[in-house]
C-alpha cells in the first residue's frame, strides 16, 4: 500500500475547467438528495465554501481556506466553514444551507473561474 506525500508527483494534474463542471453538478445532485438532512446539507455547504476558497487560490489546508474566505469577505461562507470545522455546532436552517449552496454553485458556473490545475 502506498500512502502519503510520496505519490503526489505520480498523480496526474487536471485543468480546473475539465473537472469543475462535473464537481458542480455533483454538488447540485447531492443538494437535491440531501435536501431534508440538515447535517448533510451543512457538510455540503462546508465543502462548497472550501471549493470557493480553492478556486480563489487557497490550498486545501483549513487555515488557508479560512484566510481566503476572510479575504473574499464572504461572511456566510466563513460562518458555515468555521462551524463545519467545529463539528457543525452552529444552527443553520435547511433553507439557508440549500440557498447558500445553490447560489454559490451558480456563481462558480460562470466562465470567469480560474484555470488553476490541481
Amino acid at each position: 500500500m502506498v500512502i502519503g506525500e510520496e505519490i503526489v508527483g505520480l498523480l496526474p494534474e487536471y485543468e480546473i475547467g475539465e473537472i469543475l463542471p462535473r464537481r458542480l453538478e455533483g454538488i447540485l445532485r447531492n443538494l437535491e438528495h440531501f435536501s431534508g438532512n440538515r447535517k448533510m446539507l451543512h457538510i455540503l455547504a462546508g465543502e462548497t465554501a472550501r471549493l470557493i476558497a480553492f478556486l480563489h487560490g487557497s490550498s486545501l489546508k483549513k487555515e488557508d481556506v479560512l484566510r481566503k474566505l476572510e479575504e473574499l469577505g464572504d461572511e456566510d461562507a466563513l460562518k458555515i466553514y468555521r462551524s463545519y470545522l467545529a463539528g457543525r455546532k452552529t444552527e443553520f436552517s435547511g433553507k439557508f444551507l440549500r440557498d447558500f449552496v445553490a447560489k454559490r454553485v451558480e456563481k462558480m458556473k460562470k466562465p470567469n473561474v480560474t484555470s488553476r490545475a490541481f
